[in-house]
């Protein structure tokens, strides 16, 4: 006898984007009241998964990685254990720079009642950055979690 069992690897980003507005200098801000809103990613396959995270530079004068730029994965409303907690980035981490992802999210699950979390950002604009309008593109990637039912 033989059983095959596939496994679908999708994620969702319903919210992909993230628009600070206008920080001033020594400015700060993060999406941790929704203000904007963070990043949202979500399950939509039929496995556990691990999530890794990189982005290209925000700054000028500060390089990824550095605490000008930070992340830190979060429940999402009314979906808390959605992945596991002490393996994944939940307090703020310096965000991983392009070509060095890192994991984020360890145990990603894919149950409908359990399958969504936040992608925070906290950003400070640095000491010596003058103004001018700042972009950065974040890249997540799923891969399948190697143990059988996400253990």
């Amino acid at each position: 006898f033989r059983i095959n069992i596939s496994s679908e690897i999708v994620i969702d980003l319903p919210n992909s984007t993230i628009a600070f507005g206008d920080i001033g200098q020594f400015g700060t801000n993060d999406t941790t009241d929704d203000k904007p809103l963070p990043f949202l990613i979500r399950n939509d396959g039929n496995a556990y998964l691990n999530v890794t995270i990189q982005a290209s530079n925000l700054w000028l004068t500060a390089s990824n990685p550095t605490s000008n730029y930070q992340f830190k994965i979060d429940n999402y409303t009314l979906e808390n254990g959605s992945f596991n907690w002490a393996l994944s980035k939940t307090t703020y981490t310096n965000m991983f720079a392009s070509g060095s992802p890192q994991l984020a999210i360890a145990l990603f699950n894919y149950t409908n009642a359990t399958d969504t979390a936040e992608i925070d950002i906290n950003i400070t604009v640095p000491t010596d950055e003058g103004s001018a309008i700042r972009n950065s593109t974040v890249t997540v990637t799923a891969s399948l979690h190697g143990g059988w039912n996400g253990k």
